[in-house]
Order: structure tokens, then sequence, then C-alpha cells
């Protein structure tokens, strides 16, 4: 297997720095630049298998680099190996930008990042998943939601089961987009495991306002490769948001078969309706939860 060639764009580059760390693997080759304007000159006279960047460089910012390199070359991983903390990342995206957000400071964050940089790299295809302008209100909310009763799982099986009958596919399910996984509500038809969210189609649904509809996933040069909806027999996918008062979504209503099939716009609308549905027992459990809660601490 030939090297890959990483950019590694970082302001400081000393021992303990990305370059350093990256230049151990034997098979990466690292290239380095210390600022945009110094990278993007790199970049035109490398070609470069995966970019790693910090936020805050001297002339812009790391998304800056992203957006350059995703103009010459879709399938580049690109990789935010940055102190900026999430929100600032996002603050002021205007569309979202397939990227993999680590923090450096993070629990074995170096190695980390070698990993998943040798894995992008020598694969040439982005394993990093969209992200959106809101992530980190939505995975705020995420967490504040209660999500484990029994009670709520039953209501959502029924919410599945409706759209299986309705749409006479193979399954359904709810599925929530965690901050790196996609996990299951509900599901009726054969099992879905948690995924890694790079896997999903759900992290590029939650990015919609409305139904994303994937009639052939072997056709969509975004999933031709993804080897988890291979393994589940997942030729054909759609998703409704399940978005909060807030308009934030937190995971995804999807029907799926094992066909490539179209679907209708009034399909979608039924689809819509039933994601609203499960959101709103969300809420009801949620009710009842702090009801709990409260009840209890007034027991004390």
């Amino acid at each position: 297997m030939s090297e890959a060639t990483v950019l590694c764009v970082d302001p400081d580059d000393g021992p303990d720095g990305p370059r350093a760390r990256l230049a151990a693997e034997s098979e990466l080759s690292v290239v380095w630049s210390d600022s945009v304007a110094a990278a993007r000159q790199q970049l035109q006279e490398t070609d470069i298998d995966c970019l790693v960047t910090e936020y805050d460089l001297p002339d812009g910012t790391g998304l800056d680099l992203v957006r350059y390199v995703r103009d010459r070359a879709q399938d580049i991983g690109c990789i935010l190996y940055t102190a900026a903390d999430r929100e600032t990342v996002t603050e002021g995206l205007e569309a979202p930008l397939v990227v993999e957000y680590l923090h450096r400071e993070g629990p074995a964050a170096a190695d980390r990042l070698a990993a998943l940089v040798t894995v992008t790299a020598q694969r040439r295809t982005q394993t990093a998943y969209p992200l959106p302008v809101d992530e980190s209100a939505r995975l705020a909310t995420l967490t504040g939601l209660d999500l484990g009763s029994d009670a709520l799982a039953a209501a959502l099986d029924r919410v599945t089961e409706l759209a299986v009958r309705h749409f006479d596919l193979d399954r359904a399910s709810v599925n929530i987009v965690a901050e790196s996984t996609q996990e299951v509500l509900a599901c009726t038809g054969p099992d879905l495991p948690s995924m890694p969210r790079e896997q999903s189609i759900c992290t590029y649904a939650i990015l919609d306002e409305g139904v994303t509809v994937v009639e052939d996933t072997a056709a969509d040069p975004r999933f031709t490769d993804n080897e988890t909806l291979a393994a589940h027999d997942i030729r054909f996918y759609a998703g409704a948001p399940l978005r909060t008062d807030a308009g934030l979504p937190v995971g995804t209503l999807c029907v799926y078969d094992a066909e490539p099939r179209t679907f209708s716009d009034e399909e979608a609308g039924y689809l819509q309706l039933l994601a609203a549905s499960a959101v709103e027992w969300f809420e009801v459990y949620g009710r009842l939860a702090g009801h709990e809660a409260a009840a209890a601490g007034g027991d004390r």
C-alpha cells in the first residue's frame, strides 16, 4: 500500500503537535503549513489525500481551508483538530460542511487523530459527517431528553409499525443522531444496530427541512461503499427529521427497503406526520418523567 499524503495546517509546529504525531505513522507522508495562504499555495503544488487543520489560523480559519479543498475535490478527508470548542466552530457557518471534528485536548486525542487520518487518507473518501450549523444546541437538547422509558419505546414501536404497514416496506425505525453515533430507539422489521454517525444516512437527513429520499443507495456516491447499509440490505431510504419545538433535529423517523423505489410527495407528507407524532411522544414522556421526579423530591 502506497503512502498517503496529509497536509497538516497548524501555527504551532512543536514536537507534541499533530505534524510530529502523524509523521510517526509509516503509511503517511506529511506536509505542513502554518496559515491559510501557505496551505492554499501548498494545495496548488501537492496532491493530498487528507487535510488536518487547526481552526484558529493567523489569516483565517480551518473552515476556510475546508471550503477551498471541497471546491477542488469532494472526496478528500477534512479533519478539524482544534482547541476551539464545537460551538465556536459552528458559529456563523452558513451551510453544512462534511468535516470531522476532534478536540485536541480530549483523551488520547493524538492517537485518535492518527488512527482517523490513516483510515481517511488511505480510503481517499471523507469518513466524517456533515456538521449542522446548530450542532451544539442540538446536542444539548438531545442530552435533556428522557429517552430511556419502556413506555416511550412501546409508543415509538407503534409509530414504526404504522409506517411499515402504510408504506408496505421492509422496516421502519426511530433513530437518534448522537454526537458520534446513530442509536435506534424503536424498530419494526429486521433489527438495525447502533452505527457510527459517518455510516448513517440519517446524519444527512437531519440537515433537511423535509424528507430525505435516497431511491437507490448503491447509485448515490455518498453511500455506494457503505458497508453497514450493504450488510443490512438497505437499498432504499426515506427519513423525516424529528424536530423539537425549537426546530432542532434530534433524529429521524425512517423507512427502508431491500430494493430501490420511488417515494411520492404524498408519501413524504405522511412520513412527516408520523415523525411529528414520534416527537409528541418524546414530549409526553418527558413531562411525565419531570412530574415523577418532582413527586419523588416532594416525598423526601
